[in-house]
């Protein structure tokens, strides 16, 4: 049965999802200045175009969800068809982060940070020879038979080494056979700025 708007204008009210939830209003929305935001009415004035437009966030945030409502009403998406299309594949993520990784490099504060990387690195491995580092390595295979992180003692997988510092190059620490080790990327990371002793410190008491 075709429903019209009480308030004289004869304009034919046309039927929306949410009616069948609060019932089909009286009133065209707009046209019942003394309703106003009546839910049970099913009058609903959000927005710039609303008579009522008072301005804010959360009054065109309710406006576009109701909008966003009606729209996945009438393709006849669901809460599950909308999780399967959000959801991705942990290749479709890496690849994600890869293309995002290529575009801050290609920013200018993304080169500028390499730049100052990149001089910062220079200055401090300036002393530091391909001698030393392979010493390092070959004394750390001939202790362990592998070769084998330092900090955790475990077995370090096909490129995920690195030349450690003892006491860190940010605190004083040298490019010197003594305070050069091997470890993991998971130990360096932790292990950050802090010196030996205090990772080691810091690895006893979380226990």
């Amino acid at each position: 049965m075709d429903s019209f708007c009480k308030c004289g204008c004869g304009n034919k009210i046309t039927e929306k999802p949410y009616h069948k939830k609060y019932g089909i209003p009286n009133f065209i929305s707009g046209h019942n200045v003394r309703g106003g935001n009546h839910p049970m009415l099913g009058v609903h004035r959000f927005g710039k175009k609303s008579p009522n437009w008072k301005g804010g966030f959360w009054e065109d945030k309710n406006y576009k969800n109701l909008k966003l409502k009606e729209w996945r009403h009438e393709k006849g998406i669901s809460k599950q068809k909308r999780e399967e299309l959000i959801r991705k594949t942990p290749e479709e993520i890496l690849l994600n982060k890869k293309c995002c990784q290529k575009k801050w490099k290609q920013s200018l504060s993304g080169r500028i940070s390499q730049k100052k990387h990149n001089v910062i690195h220079r200055t401090r491995t300036r002393d530091l020879s391909i001698a030393t580092i392979q010493l390092v390595y070959e004394d750390n295979i001939k202790r362990f038979g592998t070769l084998t992180c330092y900090l955790c003692l475990e077995p370090i997988a096909f490129k995920k080494d690195n030349l450690e510092h003892r006491i860190p190059l940010s605190r004083g620490g040298t490019n010197e056979y003594k305070n050069l080790a091997v470890s993991c990327q998971k130990c360096n990371c932790k292990k950050h700025n802090k010196t030996e002793k205090e990772y080691r410190k810091e690895q006893i008491c979380a226990r």
